[in-house]
């Protein structure tokens, strides 16, 4: 009660007078230091005596407490900033203090008092408390207990460590970009120091996780505090000799640290802007740093056919063109600029030659750079290399599929996103133009599509990533290529067949894909209403019909299709769907006239999607009883 008196008082109008909050000062400073001890694990002895039990999700009568006194003092920094922050960075530091003097045993899980249990108090606080933070000295006074944790992390061994680090990432990102506010030599100085803090941490913690989290927050903190923080000494020192500041840390930590490194040369801006200059002086030292430490690795692999480092080198360049698709060419550029030999000439001179993990491995790798730095990358250079994947994988499709190994598997669906990002990236670059080897390309995908992924599909290949990557390349194809495509009367004999091939597997979430782009097809291209889908709609919805009738699973998508079908481009969608029935009935000589006006009948009031479907699974569950 205590509790809610105080916290009812703070949020009343009586509080916002100001001449009343000046003498709620010292009333403030009071009542905070009674709510501190109990918030803070150096004293939570003293209200041992609460019941700690729950039953599911309710709140235990300890949790109710600690709430209730939190919801105070939140109240009391809005309403006496001034007067309580002083008081709540001296508790917490006190607090931390104790935990540091603890021994590394005793951090036990589920301990109310434990290291993770007092991060997560610091955070909540620390998210009320940062906007009243008024300069340096307050915010390193408030941050202090966060950089004492960070300094025994290396000592802890239970999973708390690893909670610590995801906890402490936001309080240190927010502190990255308050620090940036504060331009000043002693600022500097602060950043020189948390760096250098960093990497003693980060090189001297046996756990891994933990580790490559804070080296992440290393090269978090650079980036945050750019330009300015390029000029300090540890900066510096690690900007010029690369290659020795990565030796420095375990080698399987040496991904993260190549990655930030290549971010901070890359991205020397906040506005990620990289202009001419930047790139003339980076270039030639990104390109070697680059070559060192992850192209030279991956030769050295295939030279003496030992591919122990093969996946981290993979991982490594994958981690440094994460997220960088929205960069300007000139960024994009510089990445390249030590992978174009790779993607060039070493790998498509090992492709050939590859095991199919570590093919599975490098098609990984190829499709992330694609998405991510393609409008940087040579088409001539990235057709060469999808020529080479056409001759790798022909004639081995049909035994991909039916053996089902997931490296073949997956190297297989690689491709295919592959061919599916190239077809739709470079329609682009070759609109109003003829293409030879775009052409080419689109093509053989076509037929790979059409002729072989297709033809292996059955009821043991339902879920497989190939057929879902496989539709979405066929249908890609359409809508580029449509134009041409449209000219030949077997291409809309196909779209039809992929469609019925696709529903006749209970793969719901193939059936959903191939409906979505169907519709966007038709958007696009206005599909149904072609002279040459039109000739076959009858058909086409017959067949329909009788996949609604034989399968249970995804009733309610293809009755969707079939009304978009129906709806496309007819005086009405009951006079449509009368056609359409009466060629059913010529199908079913089995049923009788009543059954064929019944049916009739229950179509009579279908105006719309709602209607046509209540009409429709009508139909469906009268067929099925009128056949069996």
């Amino acid at each position: 009660m205590w509790f809610e008196a105080w916290g009812a008082l703070f949020d009343s109008s009586i509080a916002d007078s100001l001449c009343v909050a000046d003498e709620f000062g010292p009333i403030a400073q009071e009542c905070c230091k009674t709510i501190l001890p109990l918030l803070f694990c150096s004293t939570y002895s003293q209200i041992e005596l609460l019941d700690t039990s729950k039953v599911g999700d309710e709140q235990s009568e300890f949790e109710v407490f600690i709430f209730s006194a939190y919801q105070v003092l939140m109240s009391l920094i809005d309403f006496q900033g001034q007067y309580v922050l002083p008081l709540i960075l001296e508790a917490m530091n006190h607090s931390f203090e104790i935990i540091m003097s603890k021994q590394p045993q005793l951090y036990t899980e589920g301990d109310v008092c434990d290291i993770a249990t007092t991060c997560n108090l610091f955070l909540e606080i620390h998210s009320n408390l940062i906007y009243k933070i008024e300069n340096l000295e307050q915010l390193q006074s408030m941050y202090s207990p966060l950089f004492k944790i960070l300094n025994i992390l290396p000592q802890i061994t239970n999973n708390d460590a690893g909670t610590v680090v995801i906890k402490l990432n936001s309080a240190i990102r927010t502190l990255f970009s308050c620090l940036h506010e504060y331009e000043s030599q002693i600022t500097n100085q602060y950043i020189n120091q948390l760096i250098i803090q960093f990497i003693q941490i980060a090189t001297a913690c046996s756990n891994t996780e933990v580790s490559s989290k804070v080296i992440d927050l290393l090269f978090e903190l650079i980036l945050a505090c750019r330009p300015e923080i390029y000029q300090i000494p540890i900066v510096q020192e690690i900007l010029r000799n690369g290659t020795s500041f990565i030796n420095k840390f375990p080698m399987v930590l040496r991904k993260y640290v190549i990655s930030g490194m290549s971010d901070i040369i890359v991205l020397p801006m906040p506005d990620s802007i990289f202009k001419q200059a930047n790139y003339e002086q980076n270039a030639t030292g990104y390109k070697l740093l680059i070559e060192e430490n992850v192209i030279q690795p991956i030769v050295q692999c295939f030279q003496t056919n030992t591919f122990n480092n093969y996946r981290d080198l993979c991982k490594t360049i994958q981690m440094i063109v994460k997220n960088k698709e929205d960069l300007n060419n000139l960024n994009k550029q510089m990445i390249l600029l030590p992978l174009n030999p790779l993607m060039n000439d070493i790998l498509p001179k090992t492709l050939p030659v590859m095991n199919i993990e570590l093919l599975h491995y490098t098609l990984t790798l190829y499709y992330n750079i694609l998405t991510q730095l393609h409008s940087a990358m040579d088409e001539q250079s990235v057709g060469n290399f999808i020529e080479i994947l056409f001759k790798i994988f022909n004639g081995k499709i049909s035994m991909i599929i039916e053996e089902n190994e997931r490296h073949s598997n997956s190297s297989l669906s690689l491709f295919i996103k592959i061919l599916c990002f190239f077809v739709k990236e470079w329609r682009y670059r070759n609109k109003n133009k003829s293409n030879t080897l775009y052409i080419s390309i689109l093509m053989k995908s076509y037929s790979l599509i059409t002729v072989d992924i297709v033809n292996n599909m059955n009821i043991k290949t339902i879920g497989n990533s190939i057929f879902r990557e496989g539709y979405l390349l066929f249908f890609r194809i359409c809508d580029v290529y449509f134009e041409e495509l449209s000219k030949n009367y077997q291409f809309f004999g196909m779209i039809n067949q992929m469609i019925l091939q696709g529903f006749s597997l209970p793969d719901i979430e193939l059936v959903k894909l191939i409906i979505e782009n169907v519709l966007e097809l038709n958007m696009n291209k206005k599909l149904f209403i072609h002279p040459t889908f039109k000739a076959n709609t009858v058909t086409f919805c017959i067949q329909l019909l009788n996949v609604l009738i034989k399968n249970e699973h995804s009733q309610e998508e293809t009755i969707d299709l079939l009304y978009n079908i129906l709806d496309a481009d007819a005086p009405s969608l009951l006079q449509s769907f009368n056609i359409v029935l009466h060629s059913f009935f010529q199908q079913h000589p089995q049923l009788t006239e009543q059954q064929k006006n019944d049916t009739t009948q229950l179509f009579a009031n279908a105006i719309d999607l709602p209607t046509f479907s209540f009409a429709t699974q009508q139909f469906i569950n009268d067929m099925n009883c009128y056949f069996n």
